[in-house]
């Protein structure tokens, strides 16, 4: 998200139908740990055990389209759709999950094509950190 609490508001229409979502502010960072996250749901299902437990084939479905999204945001021709892309992929990177099977070479390959220095060390330093 690229905007005050006001765009959550402006995009309200988007998140009538009550299912979960994420929503990632690129002006706030975090190092929780999204793995442990423990959901506690509309139904009042809490996760004693630190798993997600909030519709999980849904929460992936999600955020492989949120990846897909963010990688077409790559090639835009805006600076700074081009820095949000790269921040977020970044952040997903870091957490090390199974997509960064696919998703560190397809960084690479970004970085290694990007014009601007700035948003090829947002990635470049992802990828050093998550083979860490």
């Amino acid at each position: 998200m690229l905007d005050t609490g006001g765009g959550l508001i402006k995009a309200s229409w988007f998140f009538s139908d009550n299912l979960p979502f994420l929503a990632y502010n690129v002006d706030v960072f975090s190092d929780i740990n999204l793995e442990n996250l423990t959901i506690q749901n509309t139904y009042g299902l809490t996760a004693k055990d630190t798993t997600i437990f909030c519709q999980a084939d849904t929460l992936t479905k999600l955020v492989d389209q949120a990846i897909k999204n963010l990688l077409d945001n790559t090639v835009h021709k805006g600076t700074v759709v081009r820095w949000s892309a790269a921040f977020a992929l970044a952040a997903i990177i870091r957490l090390k999950l199974p997509v960064n099977h696919d998703l560190v070479p397809a960084a690479e390959a970004i970085a290694e094509g990007e014009e601007k220095n700035s948003i090829r060390k947002i990635y470049l330093d992802a990828i050093r950190k998550s083979a860490k």
